[in-house]
């Protein structure tokens, strides 16, 4: 059987903008095989209906899993992306065909890098990224669809990027009208009238988010798994803000098919 190996970066928007690729590989490949931590999984799950896209759980943290599992000894076909490109036990092995290695990685220009670095061309990102029919995100949708709600999520892996009491204040928010849906806190008091409904979308797979963020009045994120999520969904306002130190206007140049413009907070 003709199958390959995704090794991706780490972060669980990594693994996002990794999806379009291997349903890319999957029109190649009879299976594809799209190595995740096992904490990443359970969120990764919910992008693919896709019987040829394998997720394989390995802790892709510790170079050493590697040499451990016997995947690397059936699958011929190996996609190294980003730094991976370093890790010594991919460099040596042999008689594999492994792409990623010769083009240097530009870490300043991701997800684009990840597609250049394995010669995959960059509007296959674009172009393939898939959202299977998730009742749960229809299901949250529902609660929130006669009233008007803005969604706003300052977290990353890192930790928070902006002060959301910062962002209220600028933008001129009353939370006690318009309900603030935050996917990591509540950030109403017990006794505030949305405070139950806010709990409601709290500590959600990242994919349950998709029909709250397409019919949001107002979106503003970090630059975290939800900025990667955001790329391809179009969502009905055109108030959708990224905050960052960085400048991603790259993403958006009109050349791509592009389904959602993010704006630069500020």
């Amino acid at each position: 059987m003709n199958s390959c190996i995704v090794i991706p970066h780490n972060g669980l928007g990594d693994h996002i903008n990794t999806v379009s690729m291997c349903n890319y590989l999957s029109t190649i490949y009879d299976n594809v095989y799209h190595l995740c931590n096992p904490k990443i999984s359970n969120n990764l799950k919910f992008f693919y209906n896709n019987p040829k896209v394998i997720i394989y759980e390995l802790n892709i943290d510790y170079f050493e899993n590697f040499f451990t599992d016997n995947l690397f000894e059936r699958v011929q076909n190996i996609y190294v992306l980003g730094f991976h490109q370093d890790n010594a036990f991919v460099r040596n092995l042999v008689n594999k065909n492994i792409y990623g290695l010769e083009n240097k990685f530009d870490p300043n220009t991701i997800p684009h890098s990840f597609y250049r670095q394995v010669n995959i061309d960059v509007n296959v990102f674009y172009n393939f990224m898939s959202f299977p029919h998730i009742e749960e995100s229809i299901q949250l949708y529902n609660l929130v669809k006669d009233i008007d709600y803005y969604f706003i999520s300052e977290s990353t892996s890192g930790g928070d990027t902006f002060s959301i009491n910062n962002i209220i204040s600028e933008q001129n928010i009353n939370m006690d009208n318009t309900l603030v849906i935050n996917p990591v806190k509540n950030y109403y008091n017990e006794n505030h009238r949305f405070y139950t409904l806010a709990n409601y979308f709290v500590m959600k797979p990242v994919a349950f988010y998709v029909k709250i963020l397409e019919n949001a009045s107002k979106i503003i994120v970090s630059n975290s798994c939800f900025f990667c999520l955001l790329f391809n969904i179009k969502c009905k306002t055109s108030e959708v803000y990224y905050v960052s130190i960085y400048d991603y206007s790259y993403l958006f140049y009109n050349n791509y098919n592009i389904k959602q413009v993010i704006k630069k907070y500020g």
